[in-house]
């Protein structure tokens, strides 16, 4: 083996293992019949929503959105109990305690619930009480991106775990002030394995 193809094999292998960081939740939505689409419903009443909330909610939605899978929505809606087990995937601004459910987290989080490899639901919760920015700038350094932090939840809610990747959507932590606004090939990858586009 020369010198050259021996560095052509570790840049490839470097590659290759950059986009690596996904891991899988071990449920999906490829038990529903093609074309694949997942519907949401959002509710937008109550103090403290930014005003575009919805527009933002559903620009995160059509990045993850493929041939395999699309994201789509229903009109918008407050449900009356919340959480609840119901087949309507919903996404609201609530409080959020951190605990088990929230895995530590507390300015998002989407609650799965799932039929073994069949993902049957799926809600997500942005924390009322976190200052979110909705517009197309940067925000302020204590405000978080909703579209970053919508683009991560709808991650999971594909059936996506964390990224070992730190500049992926999937990534675990973003803080306020910072965008996360656009698929990485890591969060490319992982919607590839699980939906093959």
């Amino acid at each position: 083996m020369t010198w050259f193809s021996s560095l052509l094999t570790l840049i490839s292998v470097g590659w290759a293992s950059a986009a690596l960081g996904y891991e899988v939740f071990g449920a999906d939505w490829t038990h529903l019949s093609s074309p694949r689409e997942v519907r949401f419903v959002v509710c937008t009443e109550g103090k403290g929503i930014p005003v575009g909330a919805s527009a933002t909610i559903r620009a995160a939605a059509d990045l993850w959105s493929t041939n395999a899978i699309r994201i789509r929505f229903d009109p918008d809606r407050c449900l009356a109990e919340y959480p609840r087990v119901d087949n309507i995937n919903t996404i609201r601004f609530a409080a959020i305690n951190p605990g088990p459910q929230t895995d530590g987290h507390d300015n998002a989080y989407a609650y799965r619930r799932n039929d073994l490899r069949r993902m049957q639901e799926c809600d997500i919760v942005f924390n009322i009480a976190r200052h979110w920015h909705a517009g197309n700038g940067s925000p302020e350094p204590k405000q978080h991106d909703l579209l970053s932090v919508a683009l991560h939840e709808f991650g999971h809610c594909l059936g996506l775990e964390h990224s070992a990747i730190t500049n992926a959507v999937m990534s675990a932590a973003l803080p306020a002030g910072r965008t996360r606004r656009a698929l990485q090939a890591d969060d490319i990858a992982g919607r590839r394995k699980l939906y093959g586009q």
